[in-house]
């Protein structure tokens, strides 16, 4: 497709590589009004190849560092189009990412 992922990482994210619609992007965060953060990332399921999707989990960290995030998650199945999580006690991270545990 024309979407700019190499195939492998389609595969990783368990999208459709043939598929531009079919990507893994955060599709929104804000500071609830608690202070904590929530967030929403798309997600696709391949039904086409009649298995599970696998479960995400969502880290943060303070700086950039391999080794430098934290799982604020446990492992949340997908739940498409769009998958949400809260972190409810306010947060001292700056970064955040979406995983395949």
């Amino acid at each position: 497709d024309t979407d700019g992922v190499p195939n492998g990482e389609e595969h990783a994210a368990q999208t459709d590589p043939t598929d531009e619609t079919s990507v893994l992007q955060l599709a929104w965060i804000e500071r609830e009004a608690s202070g904590g953060i929530s967030m929403g990332w798309s997600s696709t399921n391949r039904p086409w190849l009649n298995i599970p999707a696998s479960p995400y989990r969502v880290e943060a960290a303070t700086i950039i560092m391999a080794d430098g995030f934290i799982a604020l998650s446990g492992d949340m199945s997908p739940t498409p189009p769009e998958n949400v999580f809260t972190n409810t006690t306010p947060p001292d991270y700056q970064l955040y990412r979406v995983v395949r545990p």
